[in-house]
């Protein structure tokens, strides 16, 4: 069993995904992973479950991406998602109907914007949590059961690890493998805003710009993430990629060990400290005697 970090990068309204490889043994379960792989055996044309679990159209669109890029390249993928799909050739779409009709119900994200930052998080992790109980009552759900239930097997099961935390127990089922204010938002204020992106050189040059930085490569991003995934596929999980992190007591890891040495270090230079300064009071009241 093996977890690959999947890391996506926003700069300038820019979505730019990037794979970063970070394999660990299936014991270590990190709750800060955005995705996480399984792996079977070794193939060239990969089962391969995606678990699309975040209720974003956003998060979607690069979900959708990767998956309708792997099935390109003969993939078989079963596609779990709260956004409804239409089957293709190896693309097998498993709808969870109605979150974003509990959603509507549960969250107003237009008073997000008057929250604190502790306030958010907060609401975050309730998003996440109602994700969650809600995709394990799901009949999606009982459809990916009832398939672990008949033996199938997949070779490699993606998670959007945003909310998806909740379904790590499927990975033993199957074989272990610009801004506008919403409050003052008007048609004067958009139509402005849009025209002061259309009309200003200076935005259309820094797009340029960031277009060339960003396809200066010898690969597109989706080919990239299809190289990385089909990568760890051919070499069994790709071991040789793995950090000496997985390994560490969590003490070395979180550097305890390190801490406790300079703090023991800092408490003997005090001691000794004292230890003279009574030293040197003494002895001179000895002298004034």
């Amino acid at each position: 069993m093996y977890i690959i970090q999947i890391i996506y990068f926003v700069k300038i309204n820019l979505v730019l995904p990037a794979l970063v490889i970070k394999i660990m043994p299936s014991k270590y379960f990190v709750s800060r992973i955005l995705a996480l792989f399984t792996l079977g055996n070794m193939c060239q044309c990969a089962n391969i479950l995606y678990l699309s679990t975040v209720p974003s159209p956003s998060h979607n669109i690069w979900d959708k991406t990767l998956a309708m890029g792997l099935a390109g390249r003969n993939h078989k993928i079963t596609y779990f998602t709260h956004s409804p799909e239409k089957p293709t050739e190896n693309f097998a779409p498993i709808f969870i109907e109605g979150m974003y009709e509990r959603l509507a119900q549960k969250f107003d994200y237009k008073e997000w914007l008057d929250y604190s930052t502790i306030t958010i998080i907060k609401e975050f992790f309730g998003f996440k949590n109602m994700t969650c109980a809600f995709d394990l009552e799901s009949k999606a759900l009982r459809t990916l059961l009832a398939q672990a239930k008949n033996g199938v097997k997949y070779d490699l099961i993606i998670i959007d690890q945003n909310a998806g935390h909740c379904l790590y127990p499927l990975i033993d089922m199957f074989g272990s493998p610009p801004v506008i204010d919403y409050k003052n938002i008007t048609t004067k204020n958009v139509l402005s805003a849009i025209n002061e992106v259309r009309n200003n050189e200076v935005y259309k040059k820094n797009a340029q710009a960031i277009s060339r930085y960003y396809r200066d490569k010898p690969q597109d991003a989706l080919e990239t993430a299809i190289f990385w995934v089909e990568y760890v596929l051919r070499h069994g999980g790709a071991e040789h990629l793995s950090i000496a992190a997985r390994d560490m007591p969590f003490y070395q890891l979180l550097l305890l060990d390190i801490l406790a040495i300079v703090t023991l270090t800092l408490l003997l230079v005090i001691f000794l400290v004292k230890q003279v300064i009574k030293s040197v009071k003494r002895k001179q009241k000895v002298k004034k005697h």
